[in-house]
C-alpha cells in the first residue's frame, strides 16, 4: 500500500509557480533527513550487538593468535556508503527547478549528495553512475513529464531498485508535475514514451518490460506527489 504525501493540499502552495519548487524541495529534504537520522540509529543500536557479538568471537580466538583476527576484519570490513543520497531526474524538466533547489537544501543540512551534473548521453549508464547509486543510503527519483522518455532514466531506476531489494537501500519518489498514477500505470506523457521505445527495442523487449515494471514498483512505494493534480 502506498503513502503520498501532498504538500500543496497541506500548505495551500504550488510546486512550480512563484518558488513553489523551493517548498517541496524543502519537504522533502527534512523526509530524507528523518529517514537518515532514523537508519543511523538503527544502525547504531545494530553495530552495539554486532559489536557484542565480535567480541565473544574474539576472545575465543584470541589463542590462535592475531593473524586470525587480522583476517576476519580483513574478509568482513564495515560496509560504508559514500553518499547519503542519490538524486535521479530528467534534467530537461527538472534540473533549473527542483533538482537544483532540493540539491542546495540538502547540502545545506551536511547531507553527502550525489547528482549527475554531466549531459546525459549513450545508450546505457556508465559503472561510475551504477557506483554511486550502490553507494548511496537512500535514493530519490524525481518523477517528471518526460522521465520515461530518457533510458539512462529508467536504467538508472531499474539499478536503484535492484539495490533497494538486494541492500535494503531506502528509495523514495517524488512525482513532480506528473499523475502518479500516469507513472504507476505509464499513462499520459509515459503511455508516448513506452509508445516509442516498444518500436525502438522490438528486438528486446524485455528490456522494456523491466522499465515497466520498475516504474510499478516505485510508483507503489511512499513518497512525495507535486503532480497539481486531481485524481
Amino acid at each position: 500500500m502506498c503513502y503520498y504525501k501532498n504538500v500543496q493540499a497541506e500548505r495551500g502552495t504550488q510546486s512550480h509557480e512563484g518558488g513553489g519548487d523551493g517548498v517541496s524541495s524543502s519537504g522533502v529534504s527534512l523526509w530524507v533527513l528523518k529517514k537518515l537520522q532514523y537508519k543511523r540509529l538503527k544502525e547504531r543500536a545494530n553495530g552495539k550487538r554486532k559489536r557484542g557479538r565480535e567480541q565473544e568471537k574474539e576472545e575465543s580466538i584470541r589463542g590462535y593468535g592475531h593473524c586470525f583476527f587480522f583476517i576476519i576484519r580483513c574478509c568482513n570490513p564495515p560496509r560504508r556508503e559514500k553518499y547519503d543520497v542519490f538524486i535521479s531526474f530528467r534534467g530537461k524538466d527538472t534540473r533549473l527547478g527542483i533538482t537544483s533547489h532540493l540539491h542546495a537544501a540538502l547540502l545545506q543540512k551536511k547531507i553527502e549528495t550525489y547528482i549527475d551534473c554531466k549531459l546525459q548521453s549513450g545508450e546505457e549508464i556508465g559503472p561510475a553512475l551504477r557506483q554511486a547509486i550502490e553507494k548511496s543510503t537512500i535514493s530519490v527519483i524525481i518523477f517528471s513529464q518526460s522521465y520515461a522518455s530518457s533510458t539512462w532514466c529508467l536504467d538508472e531506476l531499474v539499478h536503484i531498485l535492484k539495490c533497494n531489494k538486494r541492500d535494503g537501500q531506502i528509495v523514495i519518489p517524488v512525482f513532480y508535475d506528473i499523475n502518479p498514477s500516469d507513472v504507476r500505470k505509464q499513462h499520459g506523457s509515459y503511455a508516448d514514451a513506452f509508445a516509442q521505445l516498444e518500436k525502438r527495442f522490438d528486438n528486446n523487449i524485455d528490456k522494456v518490460h523491466k522499465w515497466r515494471d520498475a516504474l510499478t514498483t516505485a510508483a507503489n512505494l511512499s513518497g512525495f506527489d507535486y503532480s497539481n493534480k486531481s485524481g
